[in-house]
C-alpha cells in the first residue's frame, strides 16, 4: 500500500502540467498495489475547491478519494508524529503526521514531492516526481 502526500493527489486530480506525466508513469508502474491517504490529505486537498466554490473540482477529488483507502489518524499515529517532531525539530506537524501515518500503517512507501522527508523517513518517502521525471 502506497501512501500519497497531499501534493501528489493535488497534482493528479488537478492534472498539473509539470507533474502529470511523471505521475502517469508512477501510477502505471504501481500495478495492483493499493493507494492510501489520510483525513489530513483530504483536508489539505479540499480547501481550494471549497474556498473557490469549484463544485466540479470538488467532485473530482471526491471521486479520487472513493477509490483509495483512507487510513485513520489514531492516537497512536499522533503519538508517533510527536516522537518524530521531538527528534526532528524542523519537521512540520502535517509532515510528521503524514510520515507517522505511513509508518504506523506499514505502507510500502510515501509518495511525495518533498525531498526533506526522504532522509528522515529512512527512504520510505520517495520524491515520485523526480523519480519519473523525463
Amino acid at each position: 500500500m502506497v501512501y500519497l502526500d497531499a501534493c501528489i493527489v493535488i497534482y493528479w486530480v488537478e492534472e498539473k502540467p509539470s507533474q502529470i506525466e511523471s505521475l502517469r508513469q508512477a501510477f502505471a508502474a504501481l500495478g495492483d498495489e493499493d493507494i492510501a491517504y489520510s483525513p489530513l490529505v483530504q483536508l489539505e486537498c479540499l480547501i481550494y475547491p471549497y474556498r473557490t466554490g469549484n463544485k466540479e473540482l470538488l467532485a473530482r477529488y471526491q471521486q479520487f478519494f472513493a477509490h483509495g483507502i483512507c487510513l485513520p489518524l489514531s492516537e497512536n499515529v499522533f503519538d508517533k508524529a510527536a516522537q518524530l517532531r521531538a527528534h526532528y525539530p524542523n519537521l512540520k506537524t502535517p509532515d510528521a503526521l503524514h510520515l507517522a501515518c505511513t509508518q504506523y500503517h506499514q505502507c510500502s512507501s510515501l509518495w511525495t514531492n518533498d525531498d526533506r522527508l526522504i532522509g528522515i523517513s529512512h527512504h520510505l518517502a520517495i520524491n515520485i516526481i523526480n523519480k519519473y521525471k523525463s
